[in-house]
């Protein structure tokens, strides 16, 4: 067995992900009919991460059922991580974009209805509207809270980090920025 391809890993690795998805589908429909889903993406950020576990566990088994050196059930267990991890960021963008991308909403919104003037589709997106969505979406995550006086301060900074590995990525590869200028930083107390 040294050296050679696992075919039973291949197949678990193509498998896992469905599993994933299947998980999420059915987890998401209990805990909305429940009321107990706050944040689609943080509940599916969660559950893969959660699901890392028995993945771990499936490919310690097949390495052992196969006779594996523990050397060659590391490999295989760090092969089945980077696939089951990127098939699952994958599926998280695309999650994502269909839970908050304004054009899908917008497809979404004009198939519910059958036809809207884009004087009904501005009034469900005007700017407010949009911050009150960001900020319930940021205070459901655990990502900020509000204070008595009405001001937002941050929570957690599990977002904020990754929002400067994006930033920092982004000036590596020289990506024009995205950002608008917003308000001026207030100096911390």
């Amino acid at each position: 067995m040294a050296g050679t391809i696992s075919g039973a890993l291949l197949g678990y690795v193509v498998v896992a992900p469905v599993v994933a998805v299947t998980v999420h589908i059915l987890a998401a429909r209990r805990l909305r009919r429940a009321g107990r889903l706050f944040s689609p993406q943080a509940h599916l950020v969660k559950l893969l991460l959660l699901l890392n576990l028995p993945l771990l566990g499936g490919v310690l088994f097949l390495g052992g059922v196969e006779g594996r050196s523990a050397s060659e059930m590391l490999l295989m267990s760090i092969f089945a991580f980077i696939v089951f991890n990127g098939t699952g960021y994958a599926y998280f963008h695309v999650f994502n974009m269909s839970e908050t991308a304004r054009r899908i909403r917008m497809l979404l919104s004009i198939r519910d209805h059958g036809s809207l003037h884009s004087g009904e589709l501005a009034a469900e997106y005007s700017p407010e509207h949009m911050v009150r969505a960001r900020l319930a979406r940021l205070i459901e995550m655990g990502q900020v809270v509000r204070d008595a006086d009405g001001r937002y301060r941050i929570k957690s900074h599990f977002l904020v980090w990754a929002a400067g590995l994006v930033r920092f990525f982004r000036n590596i590869l020289r990506l024009p920025s995205s950002e608008r200028p917003g308000p001026a930083p207030v100096p911390r107390r």
